[in-house]
């Protein structure tokens, strides 16, 4: 009887926050994941687009003044269903009603179109913003739905706006970076869910699908209110997706590829409580609390790779090796081995007990002069906490010193406590324990 009474407790409540989460216009039955390819997993996932840039960095962008130039970056494939779509042909019949509500609210024409097509398949019958019929007054999800196309393209250019801003910080206007473009999308899209579960817009076949030849097709996913996803096999993604329509109408800024931006600094400097991450839920509370063996290792990746790797874009395969410890943090040793398997750093573990203090600064000395950067974990005082705290180690300084990575640090100016700090090497090596990784960028 309790077990009865709990399942139907948990179920209630599931329901409750699948209502009234924030949602998009969409309902979670099978007929709307079909028609708008809401959840997408690509087929090559782990490999292509692992390593995507958070708010801030920069995707790898084509930018064209022309439709043939921007459209030339998508594969035969998506031109073809684009052009059975009759996009071109669509844009100038409503071009009008776009224009209308780019006029209004700043929201480019192309931008509502792809929102329409993805929404409406662009009948200028039905709502850009839902794809229910004009006229309607409110959709099943509390949309306002206009009466003409006209004033449709107003209320959905307003309603996409505040969904980019509540979900992502994000201002829509033609000077978008594209990741921008892709998140605003996402946050029409459930960008909510994704957002819970660590995942970004290149997981979305509402943004992503037939943008390049690595998400064509693919599998769905589904989300839950509480930040969990799987992957259901039986649901195959079709639709191109919105930033594939941008490209296809000749928008300035366009995708060509999942490839992260080159790193230009030194030393990768990320804090836990800074950055579009840090409120994304990790363990048992969030990234701010909790998350710096995923921090630790971003820098790590950014650093040895040259690329921007930020936190945010490598959670998910974090969570795929067993990095996450609900309750307790992270596993370095499964997340070390997940940036050698996925990213191709190599790496070695050192003896942590062997000559103690004395001993571990040794053999971390020693690994620094063949070119590793350390990845380790300790308790007691700075750089580390008295709970445990997983940082990396730079580089031998002169003084018997490190230059530490200290995810618990700040990367503002005048900050008590800084992400990249110089510590005595005797200190450090004295709170080390459990695991200590050598990477090296090959």
């Amino acid at each position: 009887m309790k077990h009865r009474i709990y399942t139907a407790t948990i179920i209630i409540i599931y329901i409750y926050i699948s209502l009234f989460s924030p949602l998009t216009a969409s309902s979670l039955d099978e007929r709307s994941y079909m028609s708008n390819s809401i959840y997408f997993l690509n087929k090559k996932e782990a490999a292509s687009c692992a390593d995507t840039p958070s708010q801030g960095a920069s995707a790898a962008t084509t930018t064209s003044s022309s439709t043939s130039q921007a459209q030339s970056q998508l594969p035969a494939e998506t031109i073809e269903k684009l052009d059975k779509l009759g996009v071109k042909e669509k844009f100038k019949q409503n071009g009008a009603a776009y224009a209308k509500g780019e006029a209004a609210t700043g929201v480019p024409a192309t931008m509502l179109a792809a929102l329409h097509l993805r929404e409406g398949s662009m009948d200028p019958t039905r709502s850009i913003a839902d794809g229910e019929k004009l006229g309607k007054g409110w959709s099943v999800d509390g949309v306002r739905i206009g009466n003409t196309l006209e004033e449709d393209a107003i209320l959905a250019a307003k309603h996409f706006q505040e969904m980019a801003k509540s979900v992502y910080g994000i201002t829509i206007n033609k000077s978008m970076k594209t990741e921008d473009k892709g998140r605003a999308f996402l946050a029409y899209n459930r960008g909510f869910l994704y957002k819970k579960a660590g995942l970004d817009y290149d997981k979305s076949g509402y943004v992503m699908q037939g943008i390049d030849s690595e998400h064509i097709g693919g599998s769905w996913r589904f989300l839950d209110p509480f930040g969990g996803h799987s992957q259901a096999g039986h649901l195959t993604n079709g639709n191109p997706g919105a930033l594939a329509v941008l490209a296809y109408l000749g928008d300035s800024t366009t995708t060509t590829s999942c490839e992260p931006a080159a790193f230009p600094g030194n030393f990768a400097a990320y804090s836990q409580c800074e950055g579009p991450w840090s409120s994304l839920p990790y363990s048992s509370h969030n990234f701010c609390t909790s998350a710096c063996g995923v921090v630790s290792a971003a820098m790590i990746l950014t650093t040895l790779k040259k690329q921007s790797i930020t936190p945010d874009s490598i959670v998910a395969n974090v969570r795929k090796y067993g990095g996450e410890i609900i309750g307790v943090g992270s596993n370095t040793n499964n997340i070390q081995k997940m940036m050698q398997q996925e990213y191709g750093l190599r790496g070695e573990n050192i003896d942590v007990e062997s000559g103690g203090a004395s001993g571990r600064k040794d053999r971390i000395n020693a690994a620094l002069d063949r070119g590793a950067i350390i990845y380790t974990s300790g308790r007691g005082s700075r750089p580390f906490t008295s709970g445990g705290h997983v940082i990396a180690i730079y580089k031998k300084l002169d003084d018997n010193r490190w230059l530490v990575g200290d995810p618990a640090g700040s990367t503002k100016d005048g900050a008590n406590r800084k992400v990249l700090g110089e510590y005595n090497q005797d200190d450090v090596a004295k709170y080390i324990h459990l695991h200590i990784g050598a990477l090296y960028a090959k």
